[in-house]
């Protein structure tokens, strides 16, 4: 499995940096150039070219514009949340609600409703249900 990782991440109190040195060998830079800045943000276009170099499965983007132009280049794309329900249905997670207490927890933000409908649609407790 490729992993893309952007340079820039989200501050999680709960993430271990020194990870990232087990990643970084596994971090691939594009090998073209990147003719897709004037469309998307820097971070953006760079994954997406990668995701054509290495021919992925999937381009993980929340952005919601990134994501509106990445699908218009036919750009097959995934976001945090299909990736996730992707991950209980295979049973790699066996619960997604302390996964979206964390996000609220360190804001990372998704609506509330929003994660609340996922959890009912799965048969989990809702996040307002304390």
């Amino acid at each position: 499995m490729n992993i893309i990782l952007r340079k820039r991440f989200y501050e999680n109190p709960n993430f271990d940096k020194s990870q990232l040195a087990k990643v970084k060998p596994k971090v691939k830079e594009i090998q073209s150039r990147n003719h897709l800045t004037m469309i998307m943000d820097y971070g953006e276009s760079e994954s997406a070219i990668l995701y054509e170099e290495i021919q992925a499965d999937y381009l993980l983007i929340d952005d919601n514009k990134a994501r509106k132009i990445a699908e218009s280049l036919d750009i097959n794309c995934i976001g945090t949340l299909g990736l996730l329900l992707k991950a209980k249905e295979k049973n790699l997670v066996n619960e997604l609600r302390p996964i979206f207490t964390e996000f609220m927890q360190t804001g990372r933000y998704f609506s509330k409703n929003l994660l609340n409908n996922i959890l009912k649609q799965i048969e989990e407790k809702e996040l307002d249900d304390e």
